[in-house]
């Protein structure tokens, strides 16, 4: 399977990757920052760097490719309240 986590560096989505990737799947997600790809190298997955609070909904699944399912597990920490409504409101709004 080829799942996408969005939010891959944090805690939930960091362990569902370990979790994905010990059962053999080809696992991917988004980063902000180049520095995160060597963390998820450690265990098998790859970063596609984006920001989610400026990606456009067609940018984002250009960015994923072709992939079986999407976990979103994204949270904006407590940012500011554009981010805050960006992620945790606006994020999980389909199109």
């Amino acid at each position: 399977m080829k799942p996408f986590i969005i939010g891959i560096t944090g805690g939930v989505g960091g362990q569902a990757a370990r979790k994905l990737r010990a059962r053999g799947d080809d696992v991917s997600g988004l980063i902000r920052r180049p520095e995160q790809q060597a963390e998820l190298a450690k265990f098998g997955a790859e970063g596609r760097r984006g920001d989610l609070t400026e990606l456009t909904p067609e940018a984002l699944a250009e960015l994923m490719g072709p992939v079986d399912v999407v976990l979103f597990s994204a949270g904006s920490g407590g940012g500011d309240m554009q981010a805050t409504t960006a992620i945790d409101g606006d994020g999980v709004v389909g199109g």
